[in-house]
């Protein structure tokens, strides 16, 4: 069965302040896949994750999103932003390197941070509203998708990988 966390409680509606409290949630050898609702979700860490398990964040307010990624490398799992997140930064760390699938449903993200000691891959499905992407990750990124023309990359110490479209 998939996990919930709901930090909304009874207040569907989202009137009262409810889910305003909970900020940051960790699953760690998570096994299955993950709903968690609450507007003050800031921060995701996922650790020691060995099969594909998709996780969806429910977050109307917070425009920034941090994934901390800690051995999650055998098969690609899968991040859904929340709706208003503009700034994704994702911490690629462990013995292991990391593989993930970002993907928004209504989010305008814009730009994608990429950082940590791990070798980190960003799976198929790249949102396509990304215009910015910065790696500070020392040991390397590879992006699946092509980049479109107007998405500025900036690397890393590591050894990255890109596509790119369009003219040059």
């Amino acid at each position: 069965t998939a996990n919930a966390i709901d930090n909304f409680g009874t207040d569907t509606a989202k009137t009262t302040g409810a889910g305003e409290t909970l900020k940051s949630v960790t699953l760690e050898a998570n096994t299955t896949s993950a709903t968690i609702k609450g507007n003050a979700i800031d921060t995701l860490t996922l650790k020691n994750q060995t099969v594909a398990a998709k996780t969806t964040i429910t977050n109307d307010k917070s425009t920034a999103l941090t994934v901390n990624l800690n051995n999650v490398n055998t098969v690609t799992s899968t991040v859904t932003a929340g709706s208003k997140a503009e700034t994704i930064t994702i911490n690629s760390n462990g013995t292991k390197a990391n593989t993930l699938i970002l993907t928004t449903t209504t989010a305008p993200v814009k730009t994608l941070n990429i950082a940590g000691d791990a070798e980190f891959t960003l799976g198929v499905g790249t949102p396509i509203t990304i215009t910015d992407i910065v790696s500070t990750n020392s040991k390397g990124v590879t992006i699946t998708d092509a980049l479109d023309i107007d998405v500025k990359f900036t690397g890393g110490a590591g050894d990255d990988n890109v596509k790119l479209t369009g003219p040059f």
